[in-house]
Order: C-alpha cells, then structure tokens, then sequence
C-alpha cells in the first residue's frame, strides 16, 4: 500500500479550460513559494530498523500532499556507524509513482535534487524529512529537519507553538500593527479580546505565548535606506570607540585625527611600496648609514686596519675579544683578587704591570713576590735595547717615578755567569732585600731619570760587560 498520495485537483474531458495538475500546482506554487509540511509529519523510532512517520500534509512547489501513518524500515549497517536520512522524492515525470518516500544511508549522503521550475519542467525535488545515525543494531540520533509552514500571510493561528522572534499579524489589530513573539509559547484556542485594542509597545499574553506590538510605519521609519553612503553624518560615523561609516581618505595629508575618515587601499599600496622589507640588510645604502648623528645601518668591520672614520663601518664583536685578550685586567683591590689568574697571567695592580708566580683564586690577598711579582714593563715601553761595552742610550722620556729601572747584563759576559740589576725605586730598600746577596744593587734614593738622560756603562757594575736594557715610563 502507498504511504504517500499527491493530492491535485484534474476536470474530466479534454475541455481547454479545465485546471490540469499543472496549472494547479503553479497557482498553489505562487500563493505559497515554500516547501514543507504545515501539519503532522513527526518522525520517531518505532524498533531497532523502524521508523515510524505520523500522518501529515505539505506542499513542495505548489504541489499539495498527504503523508499517510507508515513505518519505514532502513536496513541496518553490516559494518560500523552509517549516516541516514529520510526524504521526500517528487518525480513528475514519473506519471505511475510521482511521489514517494524515501530512505538512504551511508558513509556520506547525496546532495538533494531541486528543480525550481519543477511544474514547468516536469521535475524533481527532494525535501528531506530527518537525518539519524545506523549500526549493525540500531538507528539513532533522529533529528527532524522539514521545513514547517505556517500560515502564509503571517495572521496568527490559534492553538499554535510560535518561538521568540517570530512575527504575526492579527486581522483584529489596526492593520499598522505587527506582532513579535517576545515568550515563547502556544496561543490560546480563542482569540484574546486585548489585540483589538493594543496599542504600539503593548504586550498581549496569547495562551503561554506573549507578542509584543509595533507600529510598522514608525519602525520602518527610523531605519536607513538600503543604500545610504552619503555625504553626511546622518547615519553615524566611525569613532575609536564605535563603529559607522566612514570616508575615504585617498591622500598622506591628513595631519590629525579626525572621526569618519579612513585611509584609502590604495594609500596601503603606497606606504608597502615605500617600506623597508622585513629582511633588509643590504650592500647599498638605500635604507641609510649610521654616523656620529644619526642612528643607521653599519656593516661590520673584522680587522683593525682603518686609518680613518668611514660612516656606517662598525668594529666587529670578534675583533673586540681581539683588543680584550691585549689588555690586562686592572685590580683596585689588593687584598681580594677578582678572578683567578693561572701562572705568568699579567694584570695591573696599583698601576703596576704584574705577573703570577702561582695560582692566584678570586677573592684572595695578593702577596708581591709571594703569588705575583712586578712585570719587567708597563705602560709606555721601549723595546729591548741591547748595549755593547761602550755603546750609550738618551731616554726618550722620563722613568715612572714609582716605578723601577732594571738592567740586566748579559750573562755570558759575565765572569761567573753573575747578574747585577740596579733598581730606581722608592723602596728600593725592600727590592734589594728580595734580591739574592751579591746579584743586585739598590739604592733608595734614587729619583727618577729625566727625559734626555743619557744611560750609558756607568750604571753598572761591570763597565766592559754587554747588557740588555728594559726602562719604564710614565
């Protein structure tokens, strides 16, 4: 038996002016331009494979039907979980069957066939009734998705379920009035006498549901035009803190900022076009040099080869470290060390160049001849100057006054192999002390040795020996 009949109405003959099905269908069709059902139809399961489908009516393009009480059976999945659907199929062309109901399940699910011009065309249309979820045991997760018509002018039915948002209208209202469902609800079976009377604002309670009124012509009145771009503030511009409409500024001479103009795409264009890349080193100087004054690009310099400034040409971090290992760390403690030297390590301390005898620790004392002794130069050195027997030197400048002047003869000049050292010191006395007996003269008195002095043989001991000499400078 059928579980689904298409009503139409047909006149009997072949008489011109008879109402076919056709004409028919596009007189419903223009009167009601939507497809659903506006009574029944509700989808439940009636067993594992079953479901069953409550007696309704509908229209799908100006087609009217009537869905007869029926189970439908799916057949179960053989492997896993499987999409369904349950849908109506209209076929016009299918003069013996046009219309029936349908269930399809699968991995995925076809898309539904419209035809618009169905009535014309002899078409097809697919409305799709539920979806639901199939195993090897059972359907589940029924939802129903067909359309639900309502009445078709929008006047308020009675004993009918409305959600909030919905509008009506009512033919016992002012014809001006609208009504919006405010609470969801079901009217009432009578009418309530209150939308005779109502005015714009007001609420009416129908059944459990409430609408509230509007004035149609004073709420259209108050909104813009579909196309409202002007050249006025009448639709409200765009500020920092709202959104509105906005002008298009196609220029960069806009000196402060003003509401409601916005800059052109085309001034993006430009600002990109005339920025600096991401990544923009470079063998040019397109993007500027750094200088004395101004902050910039520089590229690295790794030598120390530069006679002169050259913009934009900055000293490299490896050739710092060079500089760094050539200076000797200064102590201004002499009782705590800062770091740990290692043996023959060089630093200064009381502005003296000076040299580990042993493993210095941070943090201990320092102890002259003890765990370092006093470098033979500092600051300002000359090289070693090698003396022959009567050979002679001036001084080109004048011996640090708290420092020393040592002269080491050579030794195998030497009878003996002995060495003298004279010693120009303000504690000479403590030097001589540390001195081996016989390998060294100090004198206390000394003063330092001006610039111009000339150093010759008389200094020593041993006037036909050859030496080498090391002074210091201030």
């Amino acid at each position: 038996m059928a579980n689904i009949v298409l009503k139409t109405y047909a006149a009997g003959d072949n008489n011109q002016g008879s109402v076919t099905p056709q004409n028919d269908a596009l007189i419903y069709q223009a009167a009601v331009p939507v497809n659903g059902l506006f009574f029944g139809g509700a989808i439940t399961l009636s067993s594992a494979n079953v479901l069953h489908v409550a007696a309704g009516m509908g229209i799908i393009g100006g087609r009217f039907f009537e869905v007869l009480e029926s189970d439908i059976s799916v057949q179960l999945s053989a492997s896993g979980d499987l999409l369904g659907r349950l849908y109506i199929h209209l076929d016009l062309s299918n003069a013996d069957n046009p219309i029936e109901i349908n269930a399809v399940t699968g991995a995925s699910l076809p898309a539904l066939q419209g035809d618009p011009d169905l009535n014309i065309s002899n078409g097809v249309f697919d409305m799709e009734l539920c979806t639901f979820s199939i195993n090897e045991l059972t359907i589940s997760n029924i939802v129903q998705t067909f359309p639900t018509i309502t009445a078709v002018n929008n006047q308020i039915r009675r004993a009918t379920a409305y959600s909030a948002n919905d509008f009506v209208l009512c033919q016992s209202a002012s014809g001006a009035l609208i009504f919006i469902c405010t609470t969801a609800g079901t009217t009432a079976v009578q009418e309530p006498t209150a939308y005779a009377s109502v005015a714009s604002g007001s609420n009416v309670t129908d059944g459990t549901a409430v609408f509230k009124a509007y004035n149609l012509y004073s709420w259209i009145e108050g909104k813009a035009p579909k196309s409202h771009a002007s050249t006025g503030t009448t639709y409200g511009i765009g500020t920092t803190t709202k959104y509105g409409h906005c002008m298009t500024i196609n220029g960069l001479t806009q000196a402060s900022h003003a509401d409601g103009k916005a800059l052109s795409a085309y001034q993006g264009k430009v600002l990109n076009d005339n920025k600096a890349p991401n990544n923009h080193a470079s063998s040019a100087t397109t993007y500027g040099v750094g200088t004395t004054a101004n902050y910039g690009h520089n590229k690295i310099i790794d030598d120390l080869t530069k006679t002169a400034l050259t913009n934009g040409e900055s000293l490299s971090a490896h050739q710092g470290n060079v500089l760094g290992s050539l200076i000797a760390p200064i102590e201004s403690n002499a009782s705590s060390a800062s770091k740990t030297y290692a043996i023959g390590e060089q630093f200064i301390l009381n502005g003296l160049l000076s040299e580990a005898t042993a493993a210095i620790t941070q943090g201990s004392a320092f102890v002259l001849d003890g765990n370092y002794k006093l470098s033979d130069s500092i600051t300002k050195q000359m090289s070693n100057i090698f003396m022959g027997s009567a050979e002679s030197i001036t001084l080109p400048y004048t011996t640090k006054k708290a420092g020393f002047l040592m002269i080491y003869i050579n030794p195998s000049s030497v009878a003996g192999g002995t060495v003298h050292i004279r010693v120009n010191r303000s504690d000479g006395s403590t030097l001589a002390s540390a001195l081996s007996s016989g390998n060294g003269e100090a004198n206390s008195s000394w003063v330092p040795i001006p610039k111009g002095a000339t150093i010759s043989q008389n200094y020593i001991n041993n006037a036909s020996a050859s030496y080498i000499f090391y002074p210091l400078f201030n």
